[in-house]
């Protein structure tokens, strides 16, 4: 018989603050880059589709 392989996709959520550089490139300052300004952010992460990756390295990443 074969192995079983379960499939997962890691997810990971984290919140922090998007702060945006005087010294911003000038191709970059537009629309709500166009100034020196701080915004919350929410920021999920997530690992590729279809990684079997192992239950073992899981198990003790998740902790």
């Amino acid at each position: 018989m074969g192995r079983a392989v379960r499939m997962y996709e890691l997810k990971v959520s984290s919140k922090g603050r998007l702060r945006l550089r005087k010294d911003l490139s000038s191709h970059l300052k537009q629309s709500m880059f166009a100034d020196e300004r701080e915004w919350p952010v929410l920021c999920r992460y997530s690992s590729e589709p279809g990684d079997p990756g192992s239950d073992v390295e899981f198990s003790s990443s998740a902790c």
